[in-house]
């Protein structure tokens, strides 16, 4: 039996929380000893300590990083726990999401030397600088910077301490999707690493189109023959990189695409975040917020007619893989992890990345198809998953790298 010591900021917090303690649970279940340590989890006046120095953190992320509207993280400080990770013995020890300064970059360096240890990539943080997606300034990070002057707490000086603490750190990489292998084979801060690429684990027992709805199309006040978009992101229009601003795009040309028959009919269901509806012309906009629970959110999913991901990075894309595990087709940009979930015309359709046009063309052709032309689709979403990324082969895709590696 392996004994694997996992850390991420937090165990349910956040998508890459949620896949970070679905893979540990996946590995439980193939017998692995998963010891599950979480930043977010330490109480007390150590706690309370913690949180001011993350406050600090975020406010200087955000002062030295004004231009930049996504999210930051500097990992100058620790968190609590991080001396308990040095002074365990696992076997290895298997690093997740460890922004909100869980851990320095200074005592990952110490980390990797005292144990063998893997990191997944759940953003492309650790090959950036502050930034959690690169978008633009993936360049700058392929290239390096030449300049040996940075301003403290910048990009650029978070980058050169990557450098200095973690490019000749000895540490395997895995990342959920082949896009995501690319940007770290390419990266100069990582170069040399060994990367594997494993997907993030579905548990197709709950995401699946058999199990019974706790959910109807009555509690959200619509009828059996509305045409239901699902979009949802967590932080929703706050987060440029989910893309919902050029949802909005595509939803005021898909106005003009579809005859008034079916127009009247779709209506658009918002989960998770703020979604400013204001500028959408003619579509019902029904807002359900948070969902709670698996359970939940797998009802929602096999009440729409088709997912809608119009985001412009995914490392994975865990709502796409969720809603096809559902049954229920998705219309992404056929870029980033998306591309590992999404096979155009197969499982969903792929629109031109980033163009509103197209992605607001996809949403009519599938509107147009023929019920059997759906049912086909929806029958390829749910086996695509459950062939690609359940929980077990998931778990024998870890094991494997894990006996290696010790």
């Amino acid at each position: 039996m392996i004994k694997v010591l996992f850390f991420s900021f937090s165990r349910t917090s956040g998508g890459a929380a949620q896949a970070a303690r679905r893979i540990s649970e996946a590995l439980k279940a193939s017998g692995s000893d998963v010891d599950f340590r979480a930043a977010d989890e330490c109480g007390g006046f150590a706690g309370k300590r913690y949180f001011l120095f993350r406050l600090i953190s975020y406010a200087l992320g955000r002062i030295f990083n004004f231009n930049y509207r996504n999210k930051v993280s500097l990992n100058i400080f620790n968190s609590p726990i991080t001396n308990e990770l040095l002074s365990i013995k696992p076997a290895l020890v298997h690093l997740h999401w460890v922004n909100n300064d869980a851990i320095s970059i200074e005592k990952v360096s110490k980390l990797t030397s005292k144990h063998k240890c893997i990191i997944t990539l759940h953003d492309e943080w650790l090959y950036c600088g502050n930034e959690h997606y690169a978008e633009g300034r993936f360049g700058l990070y392929n290239k390096g910077f030449d300049t040996k002057i940075s301003i403290p707490f910048s990009s650029i000086h978070t980058f050169k301490r990557k450098m200095k603490y973690l490019n000749k750190a000895s540490f395997e990489i895995t990342v959920p999707s082949t896009w995501m292998k690319s940007r770290v084979e390419q990266s100069v801060l990582l170069a040399g690493k060994t990367v594997h690429v494993v997907g993030n684990p579905i548990p197709v027992d709950i995401f699946s189109p058999h199990n019974s709805n706790s959910l109807t199309r009555r509690h959200l006040g619509v009828s059996d023959d509305d045409f239901l978009v699902l979009f949802g992101a967590v932080g929703g229009a706050v987060n440029p990189v989910k893309g919902a601003d050029l949802l909005i795009s595509a939803l005021a040309l898909l106005d003009e695409m579809l005859p008034q028959s079916k127009k009247n009919k779709v209506k658009l269901v918002a989960f998770g975040g703020e979604f400013d509806d204001s500028s959408i012309p003619h579509f019902d906009i029904i807002k359900v917020g948070h969902i709670n629970s698996e359970e939940s959110m797998a009802s929602l999913y096999r009440l729409a007619d088709l997912t809608v991901v119009p985001s412009r990075a995914e490392a994975f894309g865990q709502v796409a893989a969720e809603s096809c595990a559902c049954g229920t087709p998705v219309v992404a940009f056929n870029y980033s992890g998306l591309k590992d979930i999404i096979i155009d015309n197969y499982n969903g359709f792929l629109a031109e990345p980033f163009c509103s046009k197209s992605l607001a063309e996809c949403i009519a052709k599938y509107i147009s198809l023929e019920k059997s032309k759906v049912d086909l689709m929806s029958k390829n979403s749910a086996e695509y998953i459950k062939e690609k990324f359940n929980p077990a082969k998931i778990a024998s895709d870890y094991n494997g790298i894990y006996e290696k590696l010790i």
